[in-house]
């Protein structure tokens, strides 16, 4: 439209009579600095840097914003599952150890039923059978295992 603009403004001057008025020669000194001397380009090369300066600081920003929720997230995970995997190695320690006396504690069992077996066959074997004396009863949990 501005280059319609500039040549209808030459054409008008072209079409004047040979004494061109007084407003002419500012309006083509000026027509032909936006239009030759790269006038419009510099206005478009002007606000293409200002879209992208805007879209570099937008994108600076959300990156900040975004480095410091990651920092935030790392801080409120560092303070709720450090406590947490220190407890739960606690616990697997504990674990680890009541299974350890768990295992010592049957095979001592297993080992004192062996043994309460063996002692009361030596017994009928080798005491003689008086109805008086009896042996005493076995409590009721161990009945089934001895």
């Amino acid at each position: 439209m501005l280059a319609t603009m500039a040549m209808t403004a030459v054409l008008a001057v072209n079409d004047a009579p040979a004494e061109p008025a007084a407003w002419t020669v500012p309006i083509l000194a000026v027509l032909t600095l936006i239009f030759g001397g790269g006038g419009v380009a510099a206005i478009l090369k002007a606000r293409y840097d200002k879209k992208i300066g805007v879209a570099q600081q937008e994108n600076a920003e959300d990156d900040s914003i975004s480095i410091r929720w990651q920092r935030i997230i790392e801080a409120q995970t560092a303070s709720l599952v450090g406590p947490l995997q220190k407890r739960l190695a606690e616990v697997e320690e504990k674990v680890k150890t009541l299974e350890n006396e768990l295992t010592e504690t049957r095979a001592k069992y297993w080992k004192a039923v062996k043994y309460i077996r063996t002692l009361m066959s030596w017994i009928t074997i080798h005491v003689p059978a008086d109805d008086s004396k009896t042996p005493p009863i076995p409590p009721a949990e161990v009945v089934e295992d001895i």
